[in-house]
């Protein structure tokens, strides 16, 4: 229920004019695992047929969304510039489609600032985050300190290849 209502704030908000890709939640524990959602709507003429989200350093992601008509991905390096990508799809004017995607947060209580470039089937982009116009702003999700581990995820240590 939080969620819907905050989705729907997001979405009715005088302050979400123009409309922009946001990534939810708002806030999230450091060093825990996270359900991420990023919104993406359509307010050009041209359908949305790609968004990718820029991960913030640190950040992990245990699996990624498989949405129907959609393929979905997750490129973790080059580090610094890893992403979650979706794509083959089709967001209409006037609607949007929420994806979703696993992640460990970055240890460390800290804001993470999440950059979006959205494409659209004229062949024409936006982008939201980094430098630019102050109504393409990053969505922003603030990391609080961790209270041990959460439930249901585990961090597992890298698998090390056995030596012949």
């Amino acid at each position: 229920m939080r969620a819907a209502l905050t989705i729907l704030f997001v979405l009715l908000s005088p302050l979400a004019a123009p409309a922009h890709v946001v990534v939810l939640p708002a806030e999230s524990q450091a060093g825990g695992w996270e359900r991420y959602t990023v919104l993406v709507p359509t307010e050009k003429a041209s359908p949305t047929v790609r968004v990718e989200v820029r991960l913030p350093k640190g950040m992990d992601v245990v699996a990624v969304e498989a949405k129907p008509g959609w393929e979905g991905r997750y490129e973790p390096f080059p580090i610094g510039a890893a992403r979650v990508e979706w794509k083959g799809g089709r967001i209409p004017e006037g609607e949007f489609v929420s994806f979703e995607f696993l992640a460990w947060n970055p240890k460390t209580p800290s804001d993470l600032s999440w950059q979006a470039t959205q494409w659209y089937e004229d062949g024409s982009n936006d982008r939201w985050g980094g430098a630019g116009t102050d109504d393409h702003h990053a969505s922003r999700t603030t990391l609080k300190p961790g209270k041990g581990s959460q439930g249901g995820l585990h961090r597992h240590a890298p698998t090390v290849p056995a030596k012949p």
